[in-house]
């Protein structure tokens, strides 16, 4: 039947070769938050939190003062109250101000013949003259050019233009937006200032003094709700068990009203609603943080993009499966080393990390190699157990590092995380007995008598699956067959024995499959099956599902 048989492979990865029954509380300690600074670059912003019952104020509309009337009201307090007393004392000055640029402006605009409309420069050049709007001109293209008007000749029109409109710019309150020439003769004021001030006026006198606005309530609420325990006491040396269980929908809302002050975790939709109540008086903050519960009643607040809960246990769970270091591996590794100068091995530094650890005596400290104490893999006792302590990343980055951990010294090692996770030595892919090719394998569980049994029974079944499928394949043997359909030349005995084996292998895999799907609770039992074992049980339900009876 080997026609038949569907020949499987597998790529076993360094997380889905540790497989292990998940556990339902995380651990982290000191040494957790330590690794998780070295390898990420930062501390694990960690607060703890408690739901606690507070007199949570009540906003309601009433009648404010106009924010912006207040605004502007203090804007224009010193320098335009000082404009306004000059400006009573020369009210008759600015009027013809105002006058002569009008003449001006109308002397420009006018389409009428010059001797028509001359007159009206005869009026400015006489408001001009009595005021003296003329004295002072300094610094420009200008300068001496103090006419409006000259009655023995007339000038050139662009010429005249030119100057006429220099004149009324520099005298224009309204106009003269931008120009910060200073006269003496205004008070101190520049043109640019006298426009501001006229603009204060006109909004102040137009704009109400008071609306309606969001003010804090005499009354209050009892409420509960999330706070800090201490907000300036980040947890930096804890070991705490903590359940898998989180919420990672909560913002912080800030609320400054008054007198009153808080801040606040609040879920997703809750905090947005928080936020538009108190609108003008809180702020959300854009992170999103995700509450984590200890096995003590203890709640924690951390950032939720960090993922913290599902980092740690990641870890817990690697930490569970302590591994040996392969021999095989190794001497593979040591060859490689000595032959080869690409890749992996392109340069003497990666020759030391594909073929040995270096000691690390300080998790505070950053990882320097040249400093670390170097130790080869040949000089390891093979019997010695490790464990991973920091996570694994499917990267061909030679700079990316692992740490692990001696179980019998306690001493912390960096390896290089290529080597960890994406080396493999060919030649013993699917050898449990080499690590399938890894620089690793897991060290065996002991297992209960529950769980021997429960093996036991289960690996009875696939090899009496195994026994039917091999006596399946003698039958077909006896009769070579074009494709399945070609099945008239098998004797009538021969079919009846095809038929039967078919209808007991399936039972058989039924009742393997019952005890993965309802008897392996906690996944113990898929855990303990070897690769081959696996590819026996998965070669038996291949059979099941490509073998048909045969009708007579």
């Amino acid at each position: 039947m080997s026609a038949l048989r569907l020949k499987i492979t597998f790529s076993v990865f360094f997380f889905t070769y540790l497989l292990f029954a998940q556990e339902n509380t995380i651990n982290i300690g000191n040494d957790h938050l330590q690794l998780y600074k070295l390898i990420n670059g930062k501390d694990v912003v960690f607060y703890e939190v408690q739901n606690k019952e507070v007199q949570f104020p009540v906003m309601e509309w009433k009648e404010i003062p106009n924010p912006r009337y207040v605004a502007l009201t203090n804007e224009a307090e010193g320098n335009y109250a000082r404009y306004k007393e000059w400006l009573a004392k020369n009210k008759a000055k600015e009027d013809a101000r105002t006058k002569f640029v009008n003449k001006i402006e109308e002397y420009l605009s006018s389409s009428d013949r010059y001797k028509e409309k001359v007159i009206l420069l005869q009026e400015a050049d006489s408001i001009s003259r009595a005021y003296n709007f003329l004295e002072g001109f300094d610094g420009s293209e200008f300068r001496n050019k103090q006419f409006i008007y000259d009655e023995k000749k007339r000038p050139d029109t662009g010429f005249l233009n030119a100057v006429l409109k220099y004149q009324r710019d520099l005298q224009n309150t309204y106009y003269g937006i931008g120009y910060t020439y200073q006269k003496n003769n205004t008070g101190g004021f520049t043109e640019n200032q006298k426009y501001r001030f006229k603009q204060l006026e006109d909004e102040l006198e137009r704009m109400p003094k008071t609306t309606k606005g969001l003010v804090l309530s005499e009354n209050s609420i009892t409420k509960n709700i999330m706070v800090y325990v201490d907000e300036d006491y980040p947890l930096s040396d804890l070991t705490l068990k903590f359940t898998y269980n989180s919420s990672s929908d909560y913002n912080l809302v800030s609320i400054n009203v008054g007198e009153y002050r808080i801040k606040a975790f609040f879920r997703d939709q809750e905090a947005y609603r928080i936020h538009e109540k108190f609108k003008g008086y809180s702020e959300i903050s854009p992170i999103r943080y995700e509450v984590i519960f200890s096995e003590d009643n203890r709640s924690f607040i951390t950032n939720a993009k960090d993922n913290i809960l599902s980092y740690f246990k990641s870890i817990n769970e690697i930490e569970g499966n302590p591994f040996y270091f392969v021999k095989s591996t190794i001497e593979r590794l040591n060859y490689f080393a000595k032959v080869r100068n690409d890749g992996e091995f392109s340069t003497a530094l990666n020759k030391k990390k594909m073929t040995g650890m270096y000691e690390l005596p300080n998790l505070s400290e950053a990882i320097d190699y040249d400093e670390l104490k170097y130790i080869s893999f040949n000089s390891l006792d093979l019997t010695e157990k490790f464990i991973v302590r920091t996570p694994f990343k499917t990267d061909s980055d030679m700079d990316l590092f692992m740490i692990i951990q001696s179980l019998r010294t306690k001493k912390y090692y960096v390896v290089n995380n290529y080597l960890f996770n994406l080396f493999q030595n060919y030649n013993h892919m699917g050898d449990e007995e080499h690590g399938n090719g890894y620089i690793f394998k897991r060290v065996p569980k002991e297992i209960t008598a529950e769980e021997k049994a429960l093996y036991n029974r289960f690996m009875t079944l696939v090899n009496q699956g195994k026994a039917k499928s091999d006596q399946i394949e003698k039958v077909l043997k006896k009769y070579p067959l074009r494709n399945m359909n070609d099945v008239s030349r098998i004797s009538k005995v021969d079919k009846q024995t095809y038929n039967r084996l078919l209808k007991e292998m399936r039972k058989i895999n039924d009742q393997a499959r019952d005890i993965l799907n309802y008897e392996d609770e906690n996944k113990w039992l898929i855990n303990k099956l070897s690769i081959k074992e696996i590819a026996k049980y998965e070669q038996l339900g291949h059979d099941c599902y490509n073998l048909f009876e045969i009708n007579f």
